[in-house]
Parts: structure tokens; sequence; C-alpha cells
């Protein structure tokens, strides 16, 4: 393999792995979109995960959020419905309580707006997140 890495993982449970050679990753029954879509969006999360702090964590969780919703509103928002807090750290990989701070702190420069379950992401929000990321 070309590139190749050296990791130390642990397991819960008993767990299987798989290795492929890049020959065989490029096999036409591996060229599905949805597939590498689905891997690259894997590694995006992988790699947040392991090289960002929970605010670097969030404001990618925010941009993937705001991609996905593509609902911009005239007023230089973007609304998207918000997932409970203990959700957002779920997947960014940090505590309920970080999440809440964070989403006040972000709320306090005025990067958004929470209003019920639909959170407002301002858009020079969003492109400073791009710009820090």
């Amino acid at each position: 393999m070309r590139g190749s890495r050296s990791n130390a993982v642990g397991c819960i449970r008993n767990a299987r792995c798989a290795a492929f050679s890049r020959r065989i990753f490029r096999a036409p029954r591996w060229r599905r979109p949805t597939l590498s879509k689905r891997l690259r969006e894997a590694s995006s999360r992988i790699e947040s995960l392991a090289t960002m702090d929970g605010y670097g964590r969030l404001a990618r969780f925010f941009l993937d959020l705001a991609k996905q919703s593509d609902k911009p509103l005239a007023n230089d928002y973007v609304a998207v419905t918000r997932p409970t807090h203990q959700a957002i750290a779920n997947m960014i990989g940090t505590s309920r309580e970080t999440v809440s701070r964070l989403i006040n702190e972000l709320m306090k420069q005025d990067f958004l707006r929470s209003e019920g379950k639909t959170i407002y992401l301002r858009k020079t929000a969003l492109e400073q997140f791009r710009a820090e990321l």
C-alpha cells in the first residue's frame, strides 16, 4: 500500500477490520457515488474528531448542517433544524454541557440565533468558520 500509516486502536467489543489495496478499491463495484460520499463524510468526521477542538468540531457540524439544509433566507441567515444538544454532542464527540456553552458563546457573538428547534446561522459566520477550518 502506498503511504501506509501506523495507528493504534482499542476495541471494547470484538470487531472485524479490513484493509483494501488501492487496486481493489478502484474496481468498478466500488465506484458508487453514495459509497464515495459516505466514505468522504466519515473521513471528514474522523479527521475533525482527531484534530479539532470542540469549537472547531461544532463549527464543522454547523457548516455541514447548513450545506444539507440549503435554506438561505433574505436576511443574511441560513435556517436549519437543530438536533438536541445531546445529539450534537454525540455527533461531534464532546459533552452536552460543552455544546450548550459553545452555542451560547456563538449566540453572544451574533453568529447564530435560536428559536425553538430552528437555528439561524449568519452567512458571514459560516464563511468565517470555513476560513478557520
